[in-house]
This record gives structure tokens, sequence and C-alpha cells, in this order.
């Protein structure tokens, strides 16, 4: 069993847990109990049991992925998870987590608007990976669509399932989220590019090409931290009447990231062109960056801790959360902490 869950539960290093786009953005949790000012432990265990949902679904979406493209992954000389087994065991393994994912969602099973996005969603995943259609060799539409599947739906399938509607929010949250996925999902293909190229795999930065493919993909960064700035924004006015004297307090994310944003704007000041080459601004790149900290850490960790602390405040359940940010981002590991950029920007 053990080996079980490592191999297909733990597809390539845990990436369910360590790319899971809910994961990444769980501090739309936290927004959405201040909103409707729901700090129950029933709200608390719809997370959890959202969560479990989250990670079944995805994994469902990495092994259809996986299950297509067997072939192709041997071509690229790429790990596949079904490369020693058989196609009917893949096929049913896959498939049971699909099925896994569904009965996880057993809270939400009673509004109508979950199922519309969840199969939605299914439908979208399955067709991404698997032939005749194969969205992922569409070029743009099939960026269009990865994105649409790992991310907006994702989100949106939160919003329904906690019948969340407010707006701007709801917006705003979706089109951060949407240029958050875009950039991860071009940064993939732009690390894929040679071996896409050689395979003569159309994807969207090989349809473009590699030059206009960088450009695009720097500008749609610009983009996603003005989004991220307007949501901060947005979240420091909404909260007024809901937090009462705690509310100037939730002017410190938005300060802190204006803060970090003049200092990458300090930091490229020297550049006569005004674009650094992509490794200094690509917060995906192995060598790190203050762009790391604006589009990965501040998100993924700083909004959402903050957010959690004065949850805890209300229930000491979400002390559960705590747990969980040592684990997803192993803070438990000094090396990951003494290699961060945060770490070396400090000292």
């Amino acid at each position: 069993m053990r080996e079980f869950i490592s191999k297909y539960l733990g597809w390539r290093n845990w990436a369910v847990l360590y790319y899971n786009s809910i994961f990444e953005n769980i501090f739309v949790f936290f927004y959405i109990a201040f909103s409707k000012e729901n700090f129950t432990s029933h709200f608390f265990i719809s997370i959890i049991f959202f969560l479990l949902l989250s990670v079944l679904s995805t994994t469902y979406g990495y092994l259809i992925n996986d299950y297509a493209d067997r072939e192709l992954d041997k071509a690229h000389g790429k790990a596949n998870t079904f490369e020693n087994d058989s196609n009917v065991k893949a096929l049913g393994i896959t498939v049971g987590f699909l099925v896994l994912a569904l009965f996880s969602a057993f809270p939400f099973w009673s509004n109508p608007w979950f199922w519309i996005v969840w199969l939605g969603w299914l439908l979208i995943t399955s067709l991404y990976s698997l032939p005749p259609i194969r969205l992922k060799e569409r070029g743009q539409i099939g960026l269009a669509f990865v994105i649409l599947a790992q991310r907006v739906l994702p989100v949106l399938l939160v919003f329904v399932s906690f019948r969340f509607y407010d707006l701007p929010d709801v917006l705003l949250i979706i089109v951060y989220i949407l240029l958050r996925g875009a950039t991860s999902d071009m940064n993939h293909q732009l690390e894929d590019y040679e071996n896409d190229l050689t395979t003569n795999t159309r994807t969207s930065a090989v349809e473009i090409g590699k030059e206009r493919y960088q450009k695009l993909f720097i500008n749609t960064l610009k983009l996603e931290r003005l989004a991220l700035f307007l949501l901060l924004l947005t979240m420091a006015l909404q909260f007024k009447n809901i937090l009462f004297r705690e509310w100037p307090v939730f002017w410190l994310p938005l300060l802190f990231f204006i803060v970090l944003w003049l200092a990458s704007v300090w930091q490229t000041k020297g550049d006569k062109t005004g674009q650094w080459e992509l490794a200094k601004i690509n917060p995906y790149h192995p060598d790190k960056n203050i762009y790391q900290i604006i589009h990965l850490v501040f998100p993924n960790l700083f909004l959402s801790g903050f957010l959690l602390f004065f949850l805890l405040l209300r229930n000491p359940l979400y002390a559960f959360f705590g747990l969980f940010f040592i684990v997803i981002y192993r803070l438990y590991d000094i090396n990951t902490l003494k290699n961060s950029f945060l770490k070396k920007w400090i000292t």
C-alpha cells in the first residue's frame, strides 16, 4: 500500500501537493471565511473535504495525462508513472482515483452548481490529454484550456461549493489566479521548448516562437503583479465592516507588497533596455530572486499566513493549517530556509 500511494498519489515527488493550484491559493478559503463571517467548525471541516477532493481530482488529472503521454514521454526520455504498467492497470488506477474524488465531494452533492463546474472540469481535463482531441497539442488554444482546467475552474468550484458570489472579489480572484496559472504554464512550456520542437509537439511556445513567447511571458508576469495589487486593495477596503478594530491591520499585506514591488523595480533600474535577462525576473527560475517572493512566497505563505492568524483568534481548529504550511512548503527543512531568496535578501 505504501508503494502504491508513493507511486500514484505521490506522482513525481508529490506534485499533487506542491503544484496544486488550490493549495497554492488556499488564502481563498480564508478570504471567504472573513467575507461571510463564518468561523464555525462546520466551515473548517468543509474546507478539509474540499482539499481532499482537490488532491484526488488533481491526481486524476496528472494520471490521465501520464496515461496518454506514455509514448511521447518515452520519446522525450522523461519518466512516466505508467511506464511499467499494462494499459488495463493504468486505466483502472486512473479511473479509481476519479471515483474516490467523486465520493470525497459528498458534502457538496446537494449543490447543482457544484456538479456543473466539476463535470466541466472533468471534461476539459480528459480532453486535454486524450486523443483524438488532445487539447495540449492545439497550440494557444491548448494553453488556454490547461489554464482553465488547472486554475480557473478549481477556484470557481471553491466559490460555488461555498456559495460565495460577492463581486468584485470573485472576479478579481479569478483574474489573478488565471494570470498566475498562465505564467506558471508558460514557464513550463519554455522549459520544454527544445524537447517539444524536436518531437514536433505543437505547444503554444512552439507555435509562437521562443523569443516572442518570452516577451509574452514577461508581460503576463507584470499583469499578475497588478492583479494581486488590486486584490489586496479590495481586501483592505471590503473588510472594513467585518473586522472593526482589526481593520487597519489588514492594510499591512498591501503595504508589504508595495515595498516588495518597489524593491524589484529598484533592482532592475540599472538595465537600459528595460528588460533584464529572463533568469533574473523569472520567479520559477532555480536561481532565487525577489520575483520569487512576489509571485510565490507572498501569496502562498505571507498572505495565507496573515489571514490564518486572525482566523486562529476566532477558532483554534485552524491551527491545523499551520502544520499544513510547514509540511507543504517544507518549512521544517533548514536547507529550504537557507536557500530561499528571502533569507539572502534579509542577510
